[in-house]
């Protein structure tokens, strides 16, 4: 996991997550800088493709393939980008998309909005133009 790899934090069939594997990771890297950057948006809109593009990572990617839960890669810093060592590793979080039609609930959504609310130091939206009704009222329910 510390070479880049990815895996499924929260399962997206029952939303449990994975704590044995996230422990053993942050046992590893326990009193380590990190930033945990994360994607949200709706369903087919290239949050994987934009993370593996932006960040280097390896989540998969490629035309009708969903995203289901939220997966989790941890990425060292080289010490020559952050000079100081004021940040050590990226946790880089791609999540299912929002508004699926095949899922249709909104329960689910902002679960996962929250989760990632919480645990992100940045969040990016990426969405295919304008922001749908359905996507700025889950991020008004969770953001208030």
């Amino acid at each position: 996991m510390l070479d880049g790899d990815c895996f499924e934090l929260i399962d997206g069939r029952t939303l449990e997550m994975r704590s044995d594997m996230l422990r053993e990771i942050v046992g590893e890297i326990d009193h380590k800088k990190c930033i945990v950057a994360t994607v949200i948006g709706p369903q087919s809109t290239g949050k994987s493709t934009l993370m593996n593009f932006c960040f280097g990572t390896q989540f998969l990617a490629s035309t009708g393939r969903c995203t289901q839960g939220i997966y989790f890669t941890l990425q060292k810093i080289p010490p020559e980008m952050c000079p100081g060592g004021q940040v050590e590793y990226f946790i880089i979080l791609d999540t299912e998309g929002l508004n699926s039609p095949e899922r249709a609930d909104k329960e689910y959504d902002r679960k996962i909005v929250l989760f990632t609310l919480l645990c992100s130091d940045f969040l990016i939206i990426n969405s295919r133009g304008d922001m749908t009704d359905s996507m700025v009222s889950i991020l008004k329910m969770c953001a208030v």
